[in-house]
């Protein structure tokens, strides 16, 4: 038996293996019991790391960060509360004044000068062919406050299924003025050539589209309605209140779900008082931000700019806050 006594002082250097894969205060405790386990069956030594528990209850503590982030949602919703009639007012007021000392006049255009809200975005949407359904992909009509155009008092074109005649029947019967209606086919046939297409765009103030055809419109009307931010907007043309449809769409303003980090919306024109402007500013901020996927935790700023200018600042992400 007394050669049996060496092989013990063998098995130490194991437990101080295992007391430092364990902190040091904790490996300390254990030693005296240790031993019986040695001395019973070394592959009881094995359980030794159940004195790893306490680290078990260190691994819990990271459970309140996950609690932290939700403790930062209301944070950011304060901040977003902090856009303003004032702060989007001195943004108004200043690319006003900037418009005014320009080369370019507020009455080039009639209306003035476009002016976009842009929302940036703290991350790249997913593609929208894989996450948006083709429903999904027409722009939805955001509410003004204060539109530039009223159906009835501006220029508009309607594009719509063949036979056209079926659409003008309908709106005649509406009482709609003011609205010209174009078939596809004529649409392919009679504005093929690059005149034909920028003499349209500019001879009227709003266009409009049947929803079922409005995939098929940007290869066929070209670039400059995208260029003077006049793509048509979607109507639904089954509804039995037609004109209430076409009133919504042109007094309203397109938004179309982001395929990039930047998203810009249409909200007035600089010929129009800064009140009016503020008023569509916040009326926009407040319908289009729900529409993004992810809300407010998406956005990261909020610009405002017209043609001619840089971009203002109206809101920024508080810096804490995590993506």
């Amino acid at each position: 038996m007394a050669t049996s006594a060496p092989p013990t002082p063998t098995g130490k250097p194991k437990k101080r293996k295992i007391a430092d894969a364990a902190a040091a205060p904790a490996a300390a405790a254990p030693v005296p019991g240790a031993k019986k386990a040695k001395a019973a069956a070394p592959s009881s030594a094995k359980k030794a790391p159940p004195v790893a528990a306490p680290s078990n209850s260190k691994a819990k503590s990271p459970a309140p960060s996950s609690g932290s982030k939700n403790a930062k949602s209301p944070a950011i919703a304060a901040a977003v509360s902090r856009l303003s009639e004032e702060q989007v007012s001195k943004a108004v007021a200043a690319l006003y004044k900037h418009l005014e000392g320009s080369k370019t006049s507020l009455l080039d255009d009639e209306g003035g000068s476009t002016m976009h809200l842009q929302i940036a975005l703290n991350k790249m949407p997913k593609g929208r062919d894989q996450t948006l359904s083709r429903k999904q992909h027409k722009p939805h009509i955001l509410a003004l406050p204060h539109p530039a155009r009223t159906l009835g008092e501006c220029d508009a074109v309607l594009f719509t299924k063949d036979p056209q005649r079926e659409y003008k029947d309908k709106l005649a019967a509406a009482q709609v003025e003011r609205v010209k209606v174009i078939g596809i086919d004529k649409l392919r046939k009679k504005y093929v050539e690059y005149e034909a297409k920028r003499n349209l765009c500019s001879g009227h103030d709003v266009f409009l589209s049947d929803d079922r055809v409005l995939p098929l419109l940007p290869k066929l009307i070209g670039k400059s309605f995208f260029k003077k931010s006049k793509q048509p907007a979607a109507v639904d043309l089954t509804r039995k209140n037609v004109r209430e449809a076409l009133r919504q769409a042109v007094e309203g303003t397109r938004f179309l779900p982001p395929s990039g980090t930047l998203v810009s919306v249409l909200v007035g024109y600089s010929g129009q008082p800064q009140a009016h402007l503020v008023a569509n500013v916040l009326a926009v901020v407040k319908q289009a931000v729900p529409k993004l996927k992810g809300d407010w935790d998406v956005v990261r700023a909020l610009y405002l700019k017209s043609a001619e200018s840089v971009a203002l600042p109206l809101y920024q992400r508080p810096s804490g806050s995590k993506e």
